[in-house]
């Protein structure tokens, strides 16, 4: 009776060292895999079932931890992207902008130059001296207001 007990108990402990421990080695694997966290590999060693385990299982978390760094890179990128496309939309209204700002004071400018070009070379007399300056007036209010 006594050297069953002691066999039941050595068996029980050499099932632990051989197997147990080895199966509480994969648990935390798999529950480190579970919660997202970086992992280390797990010792595989031997010819048996419990290897093609380990070893199944820490390629899985290889390839967990690959295609996370793949995702963070890619939002990055993704990141980095829009940040440019934000960017190039700000230059492209603020070119938008710049170009009707030119063109709404280039235009009564042009106007304002002919009708005073025309006084000054006395091309124009009496009642025309008038009008072209009233133009040129009306025209600096046109930017003034731009």
């Amino acid at each position: 009776m006594i050297s069953a007990a002691c066999a039941a108990g050595m068996a029980i402990g050499i099932g632990w060292l051989l197997v147990g421990q080895r199966v509480g080695r994969l648990i935390a694997l798999a529950r480190q895999v579970g919660r997202g966290e970086t992992t280390k590999a797990v010792a595989a060693t031997g010819h048996d079932e419990l290897t093609e385990l380990t070893s199944a299982l820490n390629d899985m978390a290889a390839d967990l931890e690959d295609t996370r760094a793949r995702g963070s890179r890619a939002a990055a990128e993704r990141e980095r992207l829009t940040h440019e496309l934000r960017h190039a939309d700000r230059l492209a209204t603020i070119g938008a902008l710049m170009a009707r700002l030119a063109h709404e004071i280039g235009t009564p400018l042009n106007v304002i130059a002919a009708r005073t070009k025309l006084i000054a070379r006395e091309q124009v007399n009496g009642a025309a001296i008038v009008e072209n300056a009233r133009i040129a007036a009306e025209q600096t209010d046109r930017i003034t207001a731009v």
